[in-house]
Formats: C-alpha cells, sequence, structure tokens
C-alpha cells in the first residue's frame, strides 16, 4: 500500500511540464530541479539520499516528482507553505 503523503495534489498549476536527462545524479537534486518548475520549496534531511538517473520529456512537473519519490520511497509532505520530502518509513 502507498503512504498517503506521496499521493497529495500539489497546489501549483498542473499544467507545467520537465524535461531531464540525469544519470546518477543525487536524488535531492533531481527534486530540487522539479521542483523548481512546479515553484515548491522543499525542505529535505540528510536521511533523503541515493542517486537517479531520468529521461524525461514534456512529463507533466507532478508525475516527474512523484516518480522520482517513489524510486527511493520517499514522501513528500505538506507543511504550509513548504513541501517536506523525507522517507516513507
Amino acid at each position: 500500500m502507498l503512504p498517503l503523503a506521496l499521493l497529495f495534489t500539489f497546489a501549483a498549476e498542473p499544467t507545467k511540464t520537465v524535461s531531464l536527462e540525469l544519470v546518477d545524479a543525487p536524488i535531492t537534486q533531481a527534486l530540487t530541479l522539479i521542483a523548481e518548475v512546479g515553484d515548491l520549496q522543499l525542505v529535505m534531511g540528510d536521511d533523503v539520499k541515493g542517486t537517479v538517473t531520468v529521461s524525461l520529456k514534456d512529463v507533466a512537473w507532478e508525475d516527474a516528482f512523484n516518480a522520482v519519490l517513489l524510486t527511493h520511497g520517499l514522501v513528500a509532505v505538506p507543511v504550509g507553505e513548504l513541501t517536506v520530502v523525507k522517507p516513507a518509513r
């Protein structure tokens, strides 16, 4: 079962898309790049780690963000105007 926080709807405009080619990039960098497209203010601790390889072309930024979260068992939790990324555990 997927954590509920992973499935929340972002408040930013859903029509923005992202194109991104990354190879073995730090996951924090990938999430930050995607979050900039969606105007998200991210908070990530030291427990958000690992690398990710993505090849995306004109993908809804929300889908890209959630896919990167999913690859590392992370969730995004809204806290006021911020989005906290943390392990799902």
